[in-house]
């Protein structure tokens, strides 16, 4: 390997040293956005910690008596629901954003496009308590 020259492995030999390097190279000189839309992994995993410390009160509140408004989905319908297309669709989301990439060698979406991603899922999240009977 030259000095300071990748070869396709990940790997880079400079001054006599080889160094691991990513693979993956973004192609745009500077980020798009904000931190939060750097990487896929972040607007998803932040959205399923907040949904998770959201929810987690209003369940244990039905399971102690409360009672919810009356929706669309019984209260342990609508748990399910949530569980499946709320907290995993967005733990799953973050992680195939992340690792596709890795998997790849090609970037994942980032920055406006992103962001547009996660606001789909909180619009979903939002469709579910504003459903009619």
């Amino acid at each position: 390997m030259d000095a300071g020259k990748q070869d396709g492995t990940g790997l880079v030999c400079r001054r006599g040293v080889i160094e691991r390097t990513s693979l993956v190279r973004s192609k745009a000189a500077a980020p798009r956005g904000t931190a939060l839309s750097a990487k896929g992994f972040r607007p998803f995993f932040l959205g399923a910690a907040v949904f998770a410390g959201v929810v987690l009160p209003v369940w244990i509140a039905v399971l102690s008596g409360a009672r919810l408004p009356a929706g669309y989905l019984d209260p342990v319908s609508w748990h399910a629901h949530e569980m499946l297309f709320g907290f995993a669709v967005a733990v799953i989301a973050g992680f195939l954003l992340t690792a596709v990439g890795n998997w790849t060698q090609r970037e994942t979406l980032t920055g406006p496009p992103l962001l547009g991603l996660a606001g789909l899922w909180i619009a979903g999240r939002l469709a579910v308590l504003g459903a009619p009977l």
